[in-house]
């Protein structure tokens, strides 16, 4: 977070950096490719077994299939990649290195740019980062926030000062934390999903700095324990606040645990008068066995970005009440959502689900389904132990809300196993999906190790068990790692599924490509195929062309027209 060369306010105590001098020494080389990477793309699936590739050390398979996957990487220094001292020299101060987790991440990318920036705030993000961002952006990464609560003096004290007044620095950040750091991260998740309507965005959070069961330390237990505490603390409103956006939070906590300053293989560089900046940053073990199997984990077990989870169902317009019993998650929007979890109810508007999914449409919400996934399997309940056969994605959780996992054999059903609860007050169980296809309108095209025959541009997906590669293509595809970038789960026999159908929520057909869609009244209308579409707003009806809804969103696959029931 903390920019080179110049004294700026650093992140707070789980990750912060304290300025002790206004220079440092830096080495600095191209990126890999000789120049700064340059991708688009996504890939959206429970990637633990793509993690375990590259943590292994290999390099991403170029892939024969036409992958669109869009990737935009935002936020500051834990995003940049400070502390691995390798950065692209073109990124001057805001030390971009091939080695921080966007990179890795990007390695399933077709097309990957990063704005990060050493010592970014978030409205530094807002200003400065967002030009990248659009209605193809697929995949939106963004570290921030540490930046915004003034922790240099946090970390210093703690460095420097007595456990007493690291202490009551600590407790200053928080009460920052907690009061004007919410609406500066509201501001800048509604900008990020302004500029990209249909992307996936997943807001990354900061590691426990330091080891409290270290025997050894030049840190007090006083001390690391406080600074604990504020990396917790900062989480936890990262995590409030993307969920409140609908955006997934990835906690990297789980994985660093036992890596911390001072333990005995630390992922975190402890200071150092040569490497200033360095200090309190992820190393690059760090950012490999650390942050990048969290982001991967973070993410469903598959998801075409302009559609809601298999299973929502329209409970009212936008306007109306969405009534329903118990807690549930709801969404709002019409092809991009904003999601909520809310007890009895739910206002269908702007203001309740904190700003507009999608401007210049009329909008419905969505009801989760209650209990588990659609078509998933319970397979324990809270706090008990869930046993599968082999290696499989569970979900834990209930109602819409969700944190999945690659299990293999069994795992316990709780908050610590899944690193965190995805939906408070309400009882949980753990769940397993069918071996097969996702859940939902997806045709199986090919067995692993043949071809994908396909017509158009369509979304595919690649894998088994509830772990998938998500990608676009328009030819014939061959079904196997080397084409999708890696292997999605490990010893299970995989299989390709293509796209079919209306998008989620959108299940009533009423016309084919050339006819006429006819309906009473504003009705929001769904035009495309194959996983790709284009949603407008008409009264008593429309034409289902291209024409009438600006742009041909599934190339070349013959496309229809959608309304919710």
């Amino acid at each position: 977070m903390a920019a080179h060369s110049k004294c700026v306010p650093i992140r707070p105590p789980a990750h912060s950096i304290v300025e002790i001098r206004r220079t440092r020494r830096m080495r600095v080389r191209l990126s890999r490719t000789g120049k700064r990477l340059v991708v688009s793309g996504f890939v959206l699936v429970t990637l633990a077994g793509m993690a375990a590739t590259l943590i292994a050390g290999s390099t991403p398979a170029s892939a024969s299939v036409s992958v669109k996957l869009s990737y935009v990487a935002l936020g500051d220094s834990y995003a940049a990649g400070v502390g691995t001292l390798d950065y692209d020299s073109s990124s001057g101060d805001c030390a971009r290195s091939p080695e921080g987790y966007p990179a890795l991440v990007a390695g399933h990318a077709s097309s990957y740019v990063s704005r990060a920036c050493s010592g970014a705030t978030t409205a530094d993000v807002r200003s400065k980062q967002l030009s990248d961002l659009g209605i193809g952006t697929d995949l939106v990464t963004i570290t921030a926030g540490g930046n915004d609560v003034g922790f240099t003096n946090v970390a210093a004290t703690c460095l420097l000062g007595t456990d007493d007044q690291c202490v009551s620095a600590v407790s200053g950040a928080t009460t920052t934390i907690n009061s004007s750091l919410p609406g500066q991260l509201d501001a800048t998740f509604i900008a990020v999903q302004s500029k990209a309507p249909n992307a996936r965005v997943i807001v990354s959070g900061y590691p426990r700095l330091m080891d409290e069961a270290a025997a050894s330390c030049s840190l007090s237990l006083t001390k690391r324990q406080a600074l604990n505490r504020g990396a917790d603390a900062l989480d936890s409103v990262l995590s409030a606040r993307a969920a409140a956006a609908g955006f997934v939070f990835s906690d990297p906590r789980p994985t660093f645990a036992g890596h911390g300053v001072c333990s005995g293989s630390p992922w975190i560089n402890a200071f150092s008068s040569d490497h200033v900046n360095e200090t309190f940053h992820p190393t690059a073990d760090g950012y490999r066995l650390g942050y990048f199997p969290a982001v991967l984990s973070a993410t469903l077990p598959v998801f075409t970005p302009n559609e809601l989870p298999a299973g929502y169902t329209r409970c009212g317009d936008e306007a109306a009440t969405c009534s329903f019993p118990g807690t549930r998650k709801v969404a709002f929007g019409a092809g991009s959502y904003r999601y909520l979890t809310a007890t009895g109810s739910a206002s269908c508007d702007n203001t309740t689900f904190g700003g507009d999914p999608t401007f210049g449409v009329l909008k419905s919400c969505y009801l989760a389904p209650l209990g588990g996934p659609l078509g998933w399997t319970q397979c324990a309940s809270e706090n008990s132990t869930c046993h599968v056969g082999g290696t499989t994605v569970v979900a834990y959780g209930a109602n819409g809300g969700f944190i999945y996992k690659q299990v293999n054999g069994a795992a316990a059903c709780t908050s610590d196993t899944f690193g965190g609860d995805p939906i408070f007050g309400v009882v949980k169980a753990c769940y397993f999906p069918p071996s097969g296809a996702p859940i939902g309108s997806w045709t199986q095209c090919a067995n692993e190790g043949s071809t994908c025959n396909l017509s158009g541009e369509q979304s595919i997906v690649y894998g088994a068990y509830g772990s998938f590669v998500t990608a676009r293509a328009s030819t014939t595809t061959s079904c196997d790692n080397t084409s999708f970038r890696g292997d999605p789960i490990f010893g299970v026999a995989k299989a390709c599924y293509r796209r079919t159908g209306g998008p989620v929520g959108y299940t009533t057909k009423c016309a084919s490509a050339g006819g006429n869609c006819v309906f009473i009244g504003t009705r929001t209308v769904a035009f495309g195929e194959g996983g790709g579409y284009v949603y407008r707003t008409f009264t008593g009806g429309t034409a289902c062309a291209a024409s009438a809804f600006g742009r041909d969103p599934s190339g070349g696959v013959t496309e229809s027209c959608y309304l919710t029931p």
